[in-house]
C-alpha cells in the first residue's frame, strides 16, 4: 500500500497522523492498549500474559512473514495453509489463553465477525500492517482521500459525473457496449474498469450464469455506526477503545450468535475529538446484520435507531454527553449509498474459501470490463480496495 500511497504522492497531499497505539481493550478483567510497533507490542502482551510468551512470539514471527509478503514471493505451499487456516484454528494450536485471545480477537471485527471463519491470511497481512507497519489516522478522514483522488482523476484529464447512477449495461456476447443512466444518458468506451458490487454488475449485466456464481459466495458482515458531536470534547484519552462485555462474550461463542446482536457483545469508540478538539466528533459502531432491522420505511426503523441510540450512549457512559448531533447510520443506509446488497462492508465473507487468492479476480465474462473493488481480491477493507484498483491498473497498461 505504502508504494501506492507514494506512486500517487498522497503523502504530500494528505496529512497522516501516527498513532501509539493500534486499540485499547476494556472490560470487566482487562484494560490493556496494544501499542504501536513489533517491540513494544510483543513486550506489552509478554508482560501481561507471562506464561504465554512461546505462543506470542509464535504469533509475531507470523505477522513479521506477512508483513513481507509483498518484498519476495511466498513458498506456494505456505501461501496456501495460511490462507485454508481460520484464525480460531491457528489460536487453537497455539493454545491461546481466553484472556489473550479475547484481546487478539477485540477488532476481529475490521476482517470478518467470526474467527472461526476468517482467513488467517487475512487477519495476519492486516495485523501486521496496524502492528508492525504503524497505525494512522488520515486528518479530514476518508472524505479528505476521497477528495484528493478525484483531485488526480481531474488533474489527469479524467472527468467525474457525479449523481449518475448505472442502472443498465448494454451487452452483446462478451463485449460490454455502453452503460444506461437513470437519467437516460448512455455512455460508451472501448474498455470499462467497475467498482460496482459484483453481484449488482453480474444484475446490470443480466447475465443469469455469472449470477448465479455471485449469489453462491457468501456475503461478509455489515455495520451500524452513531456518527456524534458533542459539544465539547470526549474525556476518553484513546483513539480507538473497544470496549467487550465480557459476561456475554463467554456466554456465547460469537460463532453461535447471530450476527444481528453482535453489538451485544462489544461496542468500539472512536475518538477523532483527539485531533480536532475545537470542532470534536466521535463514532460508535458495531458489527451487524441486516436482518435486524426493520425496512426503511416503517416507522418501527427510526423507533429502534433512537431506542439503539439511546442503549449504546448509555453502555459507554455517555448518556449525559451534550450532543449538537447524532446519526446512526444502519446496514440500510450503507445499501442505499453504497449499493452493497445487505449493506455488507467487506464484500464477499473473508473465509479462507474466499481469501486471497481463492477470490474472483479482475477478469470477468466479458472482454472489456474488468473489476476493481473489496469484493474482489485481494480482500475488502481500505487497503484491500486500494490494492485492487492499483493491481486492475496494472493489468490495463500492461495490454
Amino acid at each position: 500500500k505504502m508504494e501506492l500511497w507514494q506512486e500517487l504522492n498522497l503523502h504530500n497531499l494528505l496529512e497522516s497522523i501516527p498513532l501509539p497505539e493500534v486499540y485499547t481493550v476494556i472490560c470487566k478483567s482487562l484494560k490493556l492498549s496494544l501499542s504501536v510497533g513489533r517491540d513494544a507490542a510483543f513486550q506489552t502482551l509478554v508482560t501481561s500474559f507471562p506464561a504465554e510468551s512461546k505462543a506470542i512470539a509464535s504469533i509475531f514471527q507470523l505477522l513479521e512473514e506477512c508483513h513481507a509478503l509483498h518484498q519476495k514471493i511466498p513458498d506456494l505451499k505456505w501461501m496456501e495453509w495460511l490462507t485454508k487456516t481460520s484464525l480460531t484454528d491457528y489460536l487453537d494450536s497455539l493454545g491461546v489463553s481466553p484472556e489473550l485471545r479475547m484481546l487478539l480477537l477485540a477488532n476481529v471485527g475490521y476482517y470478518h465477525h467470526n474467527p472461526d471463519e476468517l482467513s488467517l491470511f487475512w487477519w495476519g497481512v492486516g495485523q501486521a500492517s496496524y502492528i508492525l507497519g504503524g497505525t494512522h489516522y488520515l486528518k479530514g478522514g476518508s472524505q479528505a482521500l476521497s477528495n484528493v483522488l478525484a483531485s488526480i482523476i481531474e488533474t489527469h484529464g479524467g472527468q467525474i459525473l457525479y449523481r449518475q447512477e448505472i442502472t443498465r449495461i448494454k451487452t452483446a456476447g462478451n463485449q460490454i457496449l455502453a452503460v444506461i443512466t437513470h437519467k437516460g444518458t448512455e455512455y460508451s468506451a472501448p474498455l470499462f474498469l467497475s467498482g460496482l458490487p459484483l453481484p449488482r454488475l453480474a444484475a446490470l449485466c443480466q447475465n443469469e450464469t455469472w449470477q448465479k456464481k455471485m449469489g453462491q459466495l457468501r456475503l461478509s458482515p455489515s455495520l451500524t455506526s452513531l456518527y456524534l458531536a458533542p459539544q465539547k470534547p470526549l474525556a476518553s484519552p484513546h483513539w480507538c477503545t473497544i470496549y467487550l462485555e465480557e459476561e456475554t462474550l463467554r456466554k456465547h461463542q460469537q460463532s453461535a450468535l447471530p450476527l444481528e446482536e453482535f453489538h451485544t457483545l462489544g461496542l468500539t469508540l472512536v475518538n477523532y475529538g483527539l485531533n480536532s478538539p475545537d470542532k470534536p466528533t466521535a463514532v460508535i459502531s458495531a458489527l451487524d446484520s441486516q436482518k435486524g432491522w426493520p425496512k426503511r420505511q416503517n416507522p418501527a426503523y427510526r423507533k429502534l435507531k433512537e431506542q439503539r441510540s439511546r442503549e449504546w450512549l448509555t453502555r459507554l457512559g455517555l448518556g449525559e454527553t451534550p450532543l449538537a448531533h447524532a446519526e446512526m447510520a444502519t446496514p440500510h443506509t450503507i445499501e442505499r449509498y453504497t449499493g452493497n446488497p445487505e449493506g455488507v462492508i467487506y464484500g464477499f465473507a473473508q473465509s479462507p474459501e474466499q481469501s486471497g487468492m481463492f477470490r474472483p479476480g479482475h477478469r470477468t465474462p466479458y472482454r472489456n470490463l474488468l473489476a476493481a473493488s473489496a469484493w474482489i481480491r485481494p480482500g475488502g477493507g481500505f487497503s484491500g480496495a486500494m490494492l485492487s484498483g492499483w493491481q486492475t491498473a496494472g493489468k490495463i497498461l500492461a495490454r
